[in-house]
């Protein structure tokens, strides 16, 4: 029986198998007859995801998506891995232990027969209608964890136990742990069951309903009188306001904490099922979203979770020319010795929608899958610039990675083939190095569910990856144990209330930057207005207040006050971590890189070397394109 385990040294976490160390890097395709596995073994990615399904529906009910496999759970205590076990062995082959490693992304949610049997456990919106179950249903948690039972068994009596290292715990929407809608804004979860939760929850938080009126300024007579809020309330606000009324913000609290509670409940009996010392994930933590994943703390407080992962937003559209932001908290995931994973499904010119790719399961009656966010540029060339670009961007993010070649077939070229095997091997360059960022952005991870006058972390990421720095991402909840020797500048995103661990930060000369944050009353400094806001400058530190997203410019300005050392000043995206920088291109024309010191640079992907100019070299770029350079 193999045995896995998460160690963060430096910067970059590392994944150990059987007590020796592996880059964090692997593959995963959502169809096993198309998929490369061959090829990306060959070139050293041991590690593969591989697709598990319990239930019988599509991954998404909003799209319509049909199933990709038939699920095991096929009845009540009843279970049939027949597909399960065709799948594994088209992957696993004549490879023994050690040559692969697999975790199965096993998707947890029930079958439609075990909804028909438990209308009291299912999710439903204020009209009552019905959306998979709900994450308050103990039902569902034991019935699901003799499903994981019943599939641990198989894994053990076929023998493919040896070659499992981890699972990766998958459910709800795209298997993200995101609260499943059948049409936008579908408010969820008016069940009975859910209620129960509810009323639990508070009881649990204030200990007695007098506690909760005190801080809310109400007069409930008992815990089971305060109902779900309504649709309206979590939509709309009083006027002259930005805060959600507390009843409304803790029922959003409760929602995030309540799906990450049942992610780590089954993190952890799938932990207990494995022996105890397999990794174990899933996706989670992603900022802003409304889905649920406001709770990271109580995911990264976990023992039993090892890994988190996420894919880059779509908010782009994943355009060459633009970075491709990951919206998670990846500096508190290694604070808590936890991997980040990166899916990295990049588009290239091989993609296409899923009606060519896998008919079986392409939707009847819409397009969802058929527009452009599903194809790939038009030629090879832009496709490995984005492919570069994703590796250069996990690598400074201090996270793993795994290729998603979601339909199968969207890297088999010999050009693709030779930049997956030249990221590897970047990534394992960088392995023993430590993160060069001076800048660390902290932001309220709950901050959706209690304010309104957020400013977008999108497009927030979109602009720093432009100011020509290298940061680091971190939750609001771990901001006392950051190290102030390590930053020069130290960003609060949305953090709406009085953040007294700051204090610290004004006795180490530092440059507090506030973005739609909540600055403290300080009449012992001077207020000078700067671009887009206002500077305060004390005798030991500056403060800028920025009441919305800044420009580029003017974000950088404040970091160069600050001593932050900027690689680019041409608003083009730079991605820098140990030995490596990176520059993707948002424009034609000259670029040039400013260094730490005097070097040379050397192409990680062509071998070229550029002629060394003291601090600085210059070279020619098109929009879109990607240069990753080795600092020899």
């Amino acid at each position: 029986m193999p045995t896995s385990s998460v160690i963060v040294e430096n910067h970059l976490p590392f994944l150990f198998v059987n007590g020796e160390a592996m880059a964090p890097c692997g593959y995963m395709s959502y169809q096993i007859e198309k998929a490369d596995y061959d090829s990306f073994i060959a070139l050293g990615y041991k590690l593969i995801f591989v697709p598990v399904y319990a239930g019988d529906r599509g991954i998404n009910p909003m799209s319509g998506i049909r199933p990709f496999y038939p699920g095991f759970w096929i009845g009540k205590d009843k279970y049939d891995f027949s597909v399960v076990d065709r799948n594994f062995k088209q992957v696993i082959k004549n490879y023994k232990p050690g040559e692969i490693w697999i975790i199965p992304r096993v998707m947890v949610e029930p079958p439609s027969f075990w909804e028909d049997e438990n209308p009291d456990e299912l999710c439903r919106d204020f009209s009552g209608k019905s959306v998979h179950q709900s994450y308050s249903s103990e039902i569902w948690l034991e019935d699901t964890k003799r499903a994981m039972t019943a599939f641990q068994d198989y894994l053990d009596d076929s023998g493919i136990d040896e070659y499992v290292v981890g699972w990766q715990i998958a459910c709800g929407w795209t298997e993200e742990f995101m609260r499943p809608m059948i049409y936008p804004m579908q408010l969820t979860d008016y069940s009975s069951t859910s209620s129960r939760s509810w009323h639990k929850y508070l009881k649990d938080k204030y200990k007695c309903v007098e506690s909760l009126n005190e801080s809310w300024t109400t007069s409930f007579k008992s815990f089971d009188d305060i109902r779900v809020p309504s649709p309206a309330e979590r939509v709309y606000l009083p006027e002259d306001t930005f805060k959600y009324p507390d009843i409304v913000a803790e029922y959003n609290i409760f929602r995030s904490v309540e799906t990450a509670k049942a992610l780590v409940t089954l993190a952890g009996f799938a932990k207990k099922i494995t022996g105890g010392n397999r990794v174990m994930g899933a996706f989670y933590g992603y900022a802003g979203t409304r889905f649920g994943h406001d709770a990271l703390d109580v995911v990264l407080n976990s023992s039993d979770v090892d890994f988190l992962a996420s894919p880059f937003a779509y908010d782009t559209q994943r355009a060459p020319g633009t970075d491709w932001v990951l919206l998670g908290a990846i500096g508190s995931a290694r604070k808590h010795n936890k991997i980040w994973f990166t899916e990295c499904d990049v588009r290239t010119h091989l993609s296409g929608p899923i009606s060519v790719s896998m008919p079986h399961a392409n939707p009847i009656g819409n397009t969802m899958y058929d527009g452009k966010i599903w194809y790939g540029p038009d030629d090879e060339e832009t496709s490995i610039h984005q492919m570069r670009k994703v590796v250069a961007k996990t690598i400074s993010a201090g996270a793993g990675m795994w290729w998603f070649d979601m339909w199968g077939g969207w890297f088999k070229t010999e050009k693709y083939m030779e930049t997956v095997d030249n990221s590897l091997k970047l990534f394992e360059s960088q392995l023993n190095e430590k993160s060069v960022a001076e800048v660390a952005i902290v932001y309220d991870t709950y901050a959706r569910s209690k304010y309104t006058n957020n400013a977008g972390l999108e497009g927030f990421l979109q602009l720093i990856s432009r100011t020509g720095t290298a940061y680091e991402q971190f939750a609001l909840t771990d901001i006392d144990s950051l190290d102030l020797k390590a930053y020069k500048s130290i960003v609060l995103l949305n953090v709406h209330e009085r953040v007294p661990e700051i204090d610290k930060w004004k006795n180490s000369n530092h440059s507090i930057i506030y973005v739609a944050s909540e600055r403290g009353d300080d009449t012992n400094s001077k207020v000078c207005p700067c671009k887009e806001g206002q500077v305060y400058l004390g005798e030991e530190y500056q403060e800028y207040v920025f009441p919305d997203v800044p420009s580029a410019g003017a974000l950088r300005e404040a970091f160069q006050t600050a001593g932050v050392h900027i690689y680019s000043f041409t608003e083009d995206i730079v991605y820098a971590y140990g030995k490596m920088i990176s520059i993707h291109a948002t424009s034609d024309g000259e670029k040039r890189l400013f260094l730490t010191q005097k070097s040379s640079l050397e192409d990680a992907y062509t071998g070229e070397k550029l002629v060394p100019c003291d601090y600085f070299s210059d070279f020619s770029m098109k929009k879109g394109e990607t240069r990753v350079f080795k600092i020899v």
